[in-house]
């Protein structure tokens, strides 16, 4: 939680206030730092072996469509975290929690009960609640459901994969083939950026993928020791926003709407209570 929320306000700050780097050119560069800092210690590691793994039929197809999938939605993350209040872009974010425990329950036979159906009711309540009520809106703030949507499918695609392969592994490879991937898709705008950036200006981004590698990490093994997906991305994601909003309130001064936010993100929060408490 305390990760994703350094990584996501550090991106924040690279999208407002670093000159010279778009959103494409930020997420080919810490999506392939994330593959940077973690292949030391995939190959030095205890389960090096798995590399071979990857090349087994069932599972590059896997990687190659989740690292694509996972590509477009961190994109589409890192658009909705340039928005001015970011709290409010990861509580759109936040309806992965839906999608994710709804695939959970479907593909993994994951435990249902009235609680677990409650918490995904007040998780949407509260998106409800943000969306109509009169809060300034930005468009990438709405982006954030998309990104939310897609990354429900990446989590699922990556329990899938993670429960036979290391996750240091895992994250070495996939995050490298999601950086390929952006670069392909606008390779001239990522290179002219990429020619001139600083190293002033790549340390923030380092900062942030090293955070976001830790939230992988222990999201990863969290579910190869049977955590069920919707419990850990409601926990984890909808969490975070209380540190965000928070921080947004001290340090940035966004005091727009932010007894709401913080009711609206109460009624998430007891969303996940119940999602990963009680359930």
């Amino acid at each position: 939680m305390v990760a994703l929320a350094l990584a996501d306000l550090t991106q924040q700050y690279i999208l407002e206030d670093v000159k010279n780097v778009s959103a494409i050119t930020s997420t080919a560069i810490t999506l392939s730092l994330i593959s940077v800092f973690a292949l030391p210690m995939a190959l030095f590691g205890s389960h090096s072996g798995d590399f071979k793994l990857l090349f087994e039929q069932s599972i590059i197809i896997k990687v190659l469509i989740n690292s694509f999938i996972a590509a477009i939605a961190t994109f589409a993350y890192f658009k909705s975290l340039s928005a001015k209040n970011i709290s409010l872009s990861l509580i759109f974010i936040s309806m992965s929690v839906v999608f994710s425990t709804i695939f959970g329950i479907i593909i993994f036979k994951e435990s249902t009960s009235f609680t677990k159906f409650l918490g995904i009711t007040l998780v949407i309540f509260a998106v409800v609640v943000v969306k109509f009520k009169n809060i300034h809106l930005e468009k990438n703030n709405l982006i954030g459901f998309i990104a939310g949507a897609l990354f429900s499918v990446v989590y699922i695609i990556d329990k899938a994969i993670v429960l036979n392969i290391d996750p240091m592994v895992y994250i070495a490879a996939t995050f490298f083939l999601s950086g390929a991937w952006m670069i392909v898709f606008n390779s001239k705008l990522v290179l002219k950026e990429v020619r001139i950036i600083s190293f002033k200006t790549l340390k923030p981004i380092m900062l942030s993928a090293a955070a976001y590698l830790a939230y992988n990490l222990f999201t990863y093994t969290a579910y190869k020791v049977g955590g069920e997906v919707g419990k850990i991305d409601a926990m984890v994601v909808n969490s975070e926003i209380f540190l965000v909003i928070i921080f947004e309130y001290f340090a940035l001064k966004h005091t727009e709407g932010v007894w709401r936010k913080f009711i609206t993100a109460g009624i998430a929060f007891v969303g996940v209570l119940l999602l990963g408490f009680y359930s």
